[in-house]
């Protein structure tokens, strides 16, 4: 998978597990696949007010700290990681945006066949954040050990994803308000920056999603899920990785 599709796909879990989390801490474990022949299996971990991802064998990482407002992304196959703070993040997205009307400006006055080559060549960073709607289908279903239950969420009319949900995870309600901050934060720099907005899969599903299904073809099964405690040092920069430039949007180092 392409950088940016494995960002949006983690922050995608992210928000659909992080809202049902444990005072004391979770971990759970997903198989990931984006229908290719690949498959790995991605390591989740939650804390109050921090979470991290690590995916598969190769071992990226990305970390969440709302305590601190910033997110920290690292691989250890070059030993080095990258921070940004929410805010950053806001102001990109709104530089972008701004880039985005200028755009739409110009293509407008483009001939009617250019304009539209031009539209398709953009693809999805000219569409609108849809209209997200759920529907509980009400069948069931148990999927790794958990009694599930079917949601439908579409987008503007059309099917968008599949949730299977459960409510025997004991306790996963004790933390869902204290993770609504970063579902809020994030839907407010995805808003109309071309990407849509992953936390909008779990508008009116009732409990934890133990599997989804995209139709883009983003797929995750979770196999495991367990009450543990991770020690605050997970959720920092690892000890001798190299702090690097943030990527701009188009894949290179930040000039400052």
């Amino acid at each position: 998978m392409k950088r940016h599709t494995l960002l949006t796909a983690s922050l995608t879990i992210l928000l659909m597990l992080a809202q049902y989390s444990f005072a004391q801490g979770v971990r759970w474990d997903a198989k990931t696949s984006d229908g290719s022949d690949s498959e790995r299996t991605d390591h989740f971990f939650y804390m109050p007010k921090m979470m991290k991802m690590v995916e598969g064998e190769a071992g990226r990482f990305m970390i969440v700290r709302l305590d601190k407002e910033l997110m920290i992304m690292g691989d250890p196959k070059d030993k080095a990681y990258y921070q940004v703070t929410f805010q950053e993040m806001e102001q990109m997205m709104a530089e972008m945006n701004k880039q985005m009307e200028g755009m739409k400006e110009q293509l407008a006055q483009l001939p009617e066949e250019q304009r539209k080559m031009a539209e398709e060549m953009m693809g999805s960073r000219m569409k609108k954040e849809p209209k997200v709607e759920v529907k509980q289908t009400g069948e069931t279903q148990t999927i790794s050990g958990y009694a599930c239950t079917k949601y439908v969420v579409s987008h503007d009319g059309e099917h968008a994803s599949t949730v299977w949900a459960t409510n025997d995870v004991e306790g996963f309600e004790v933390m869902k308000s204290d993770m609504k901050e970063f579902a809020t934060r994030m839907k407010t720099i995805m808003k109309n920056s071309g990407t849509k907005d992953p936390s909008g899969l779990l508008e009116g599903v009732d409990g934890f999603p133990i599997k989804t299904e995209t139709s883009d073809g983003l797929k995750t099964l979770v196999t495991k899920v367990e009450q543990a405690s991770t020690p605050a040092a997970e959720f920092d920069p690892p000890a001798g990785y190299k702090k690097e430039a943030m990527p701009t949007m188009s894949g290179g180092p930040e000039g400052n």
